[in-house]
């Protein structure tokens, strides 16, 4: 009977643990915690992990929660979150092949939660499944009813009792009140991710799905009769595909010379905005990948691959994916214009890593072109890298940079007070100056920037924002718990240096 038992009591102290870690808690050394905790139910409930995936998944997740400590941004906590999530599908299955089937996963298993509830319980409490209700009617139902009949009965006929029974009523209704939902919550949500852990998920078509995948197309073979009419359907596919990257190569072409010299070469900057510059061509990017992935998989994901004539289609296809890097480059120039004169941002800095994952999906269509992939392949390789890319964010603390970077341009680059006000604590070393200097900031950019300032936050509103920042974050910091703490080099000032 105790081990029956067993998995509800691991899950109530999971449960519990979990709401102790994150209630009335910033996100911090908390999220290592939590990760030992489900490491060790993995490794008693579950198999080690298995394959190549699965053990990138759990160092990617460790990453990511190092990433909270190390930098601590409001982005590295939400990308634990999602890591977390991740994690959790090799709690479910610990042979997954191919990282696109994540989801799919997750998604399975979440519909499972309710009978994996229903299966412990039944378990805990050694009741049939078939004779739950005639368990239940009998033991606790029926004799409910009856009480609680009786003491209305009672309490209608006997004001005395009616009034012990309110006074009852009320202290049970006044010590509920007291019960934080958060806490509640909380323990429910731990409680369920302790299901993933600790229970058997029957999702064998998942699984099945999994293992027959491949990333190498497959030629379709055909009937001997119908084969001269496919034949020459394939030659009339590539001629066609031919004249159409033709026309797609002159057009692109075209673009990337004016992109070459004006953005390139000849750029100058007029002292307008350069945001419709750089939207323009990330816009222009994306519709341009996009096509690219779509036309990959229409003309490559066929028997045209096997096709003999295919060469000219193929070194088209290569040479046009080779341009749109050009485009890639051109948005980057772009980008860089507008943090020269703008500084740092958040969005700015997101530019760079939608290009770095832009770079590898094309490279990887290329690969496909050469080498005969399927669009598996292009699905494990960019959900991985686009995942890499976007932890590697995770694992820096932007705020220090943006602040440090800014501060250090202010005699070309634009500084927006509004702005740099509502980074994080980690960036008040670089914020705080006097306003000497900040009048000095001032002159320089009233010189070199002709803009409409009414409604902009001035130096002397930063400065003295800043002042008031600093005292809070001294207290605030004296109030810190251990599950909230830090690397000290990793989290701004500290208390001697605000002294």
């Amino acid at each position: 009977m105790l081990n029956n038992r067993l998995p509800i009591w691991i899950l109530f102290i999971f449960a519990l643990v979990f709401q102790l870690l994150f209630y009335n808690h910033n996100i911090g050394v908390n999220c290592l915690v939590l990760l030992c905790l489900s490491s060790v139910l993995i490794f008693i409930f579950k198999k080690a992990p298995a394959t190549k995936t699965t053990i990138f998944i759990h160092c990617c997740c460790w990453l990511s929660a190092f990433s909270v400590v190390l930098a601590h941004t409001t982005y590295s906590m939400v990308f634990f979150w999602i890591s977390f999530i991740i994690y959790l599908s090799t709690a479910i299955h610990q042979k997954i092949n191919y990282f696109h089937f994540v989801p799919h996963f997750i998604y399975d298993a979440v519909k499972l939660i309710p009978q994996n509830i229903n299966q412990i319980v039944t378990n805990s409490f050694n009741l049939k499944q078939n004779n739950r209700l005639k368990f239940w009617i009998p033991l606790i139902i029926i004799p409910l009813i009856v009480l609680l009949v009786l003491v209305k009965l009672y309490s209608l006929s006997n004001i005395y009792f009616e009034t012990a029974i309110d006074k009852f009523l009320n202290h049970i209704f006044s010590y509920l009140s007291n019960i934080s939902i958060g806490k509640m919550a909380l323990f429910i949500l731990g409680f369920i991710i302790g299901i993933f852990f600790i229970t058997k998920f029957s999702i064998e078509r998942i699984i099945s799905k999994d293992l027959e995948e491949t990333t190498n197309l497959v030629r379709k073979r055909t009937k001997q009769n119908v084969l001269k009419y496919l034949n020459r359907k394939l030659l009339r596919i590539n001629y066609v595909g031919v004249g159409l990257f033709i026309l797609l190569n002159l057009l692109i072409l075209t673009i990337n010379y004016l992109d070459i010299k004006y953005i390139w070469i000849d750029f100058k900057w007029d002292g307008g905005f350069l945001k419709d510059m750089v939207h323009q061509g990330t816009y222009l990017l994306i519709i341009a990948v996009l096509i690219s992935i779509g036309i990959s998989l229409y003309y490559l994901n066929s028997n045209l691959v096997f096709f003999k004539n295919n060469k000219p289609l193929k070194t088209l296809i290569i040479v046009w994916l080779a341009q749109n890097i050009i485009m890639i480059i051109s948005v980057a120039y772009r980008n860089s214009y507008y943090i020269k004169y703008f500084a740092l941002a958040y969005k700015r800095i997101f530019v760079y890593y939608f290009l770095v994952a832009c770079l590898f999906g094309i490279i990887s269509i290329i690969f496909k072109t050469i080498k005969s992939k399927n669009t598996t392949f292009l699905l494990v390789t960019n959900s991985i890298s686009i995942y890499i890319i976007f932890l590697s964010a995770a694992l820096i603390n932007w705020d220090k940079i943006i602040a440090k970077y800014n501060f250090s341009n202010y005699k070309t680059a634009y500084i927006h007070y509004s702005f740099l006000q509502d980074l994080n604590n980690s960036a008040l070393p670089y914020l705080e100056t006097n306003k000497l200097h900040l009048h000095e900031i001032d002159s320089i950019q009233a010189s070199r920037f002709i803009f409409d300032t009414r409604g902009i936050v001035n130096s002397d509103e930063f400065s003295n924002f800043i002042e008031l920042r600093k005292k809070y974050f001294i207290a605030d910091w004296e109030n810190k718990s251990w599950l909230e703490w830090n690397w000290p080099e990793s989290n701004s000032y500290n208390k001697l240096q605000f002294e």
